[in-house]
């Protein structure tokens, strides 16, 4: 039990990193677009969708604006 206990504990712990990456990335992709950085910020948001591409919708549409100008 203690051992099922632990893994749970370290799952939910990896979730929750991913999670804060996921939000790292799309927060200097959007500081990057903002600057006109477009290269930078695709590349930031790229690294966001593959953690979770599910996650990050506003990784996908900001995106989209950085390919398009």
């Amino acid at each position: 039990m203690k051992q099922f206990a632990f893994i749970l504990i370290v799952g939910f712990m990896h979730v929750m990193y991913a999670e804060a990456q996921v939000s790292e990335f799309v927060r200097i992709g959007n500081e990057a677009l903002n600057q006109r950085k477009y290269e930078i910020a695709i590349e930031q948001y790229n690294k966001a969708l593959m953690l979770d591409a599910k996650a990050a919708p506003q990784a996908i549409f900001n995106r989209g604006i950085a390919y398009l100008s």
